[in-house]
């Protein structure tokens, strides 16, 4: 039997769509399911392949990327952190309201450095610690540091409403962050053209 990688290619944007959708209703840790279907999009290992290396297109296809460019120089300490976060303490994600947009190849987007602080995050890293550590696709029993890192996430957000002082903690960064990747993925039109 051939395998028609156009088809699984369209059933992983249909999920992504879909978690998209309810995350965008208030269910966050549906990034967490994003972060799989973005997984078997991309990432490749000795026992698995992405679809878009079945359909050899992942030295070709251009992915759009929302996300500032992060120029590390030796010598320097550079941390970036995107809380996304507004001034009631409500976060939400930017989606196509981001200075950059620009479309560059899938190898390039896959590990194109998102944050930098505690540790260096590339997309991959983010979406990896989601889908094998987070309860994506497997739990890890100690999550690597990466994997902590995004979610205890940045801190916390202190306010005061009506006297009281009211702090959130702004834990699994990822969610927000995978959010982000997935809208990116859903309007990059080389890739929604493979499917037609």
């Amino acid at each position: 039997m051939q395998v028609d990688f156009v088809k699984q290619l369209r059933r992983q944007l249909g999920f992504l769509e879909r978690s998209c959708r309810d995350f965008d209703t208030g269910h966050a840790d549906e990034a967490l399911q994003m972060a799989v279907n973005l997984r078997v999009l991309l990432h490749d290992t000795n026992h698995s392949t992405s679809i878009l290396t079945h359909l050899n297109k992942k030295g070709t296809v251009k992915l759009l990327t929302t996300f500032d460019k992060i120029e590390e120089k030796p010598g320097e300490v550079t941390a970036v952190i995107l809380p996304w976060v507004d001034s009631t303490g409500k976060r939400s994600v930017p989606l196509g309201d981001c200075p950059r947009h620009e479309f560059i190849p899938a190898n390039e987007w896959w590990e194109e450095l998102i944050i930098t602080g505690n540790n260096r995050l590339t997309r991959r890293d983010i979406i990896l610690a989601a889908a094998n550590e987070d309860g994506g696709a497997h739990v890890a029993a100690k999550p690597k540091d990466k994997a902590q890192e995004l979610i205890q996430g940045a801190g916390t957000f202190t306010t005061i409403r009506g006297g009281v002082e009211v702090r959130i903690k702004l834990d699994n960064q990822h969610f927000y962050l995978i959010r982000q990747f997935s809208y990116e993925i859903m309007n990059s039109p080389d890739l929604i053209s493979l499917c037609q």
